[in-house]
């Protein structure tokens, strides 16, 4: 397993993770693995302008619409 040594962390933000560590019940190191992990993770992938921003349909109190599956255009197939 490799070793990450993080210098010169500000002392609010060392207090925060400790917080935060406390919170989640785990230790610091568990605390920052968490974080990195969820740091790295891929974001999803939206195509062009099919994105569908639902906070916004929210916002517009659209009532009831429905939206259909995305289908995949032809060059997004493998063949």
């Amino acid at each position: 397993m490799s070793i990450i040594h993080v210098r010169s962390v500000p002392e609010d933000m060392y207090c925060q993770l400790q917080d935060r560590a406390k919170c989640h019940h785990r230790s610091m190191e568990a605390e920052v693995r968490d974080i990195l992990q969820n740091a790295i993770q891929q974001p999803p992938v939206y195509r062009g302008q099919r994105h569908v921003n639902f906070d916004l349909i929210a916002k517009l109190d659209l009532g009831a619409v429905v939206f259909e599956p995305m289908r995949p255009s032809l060059n997004e197939f493998e063949l």
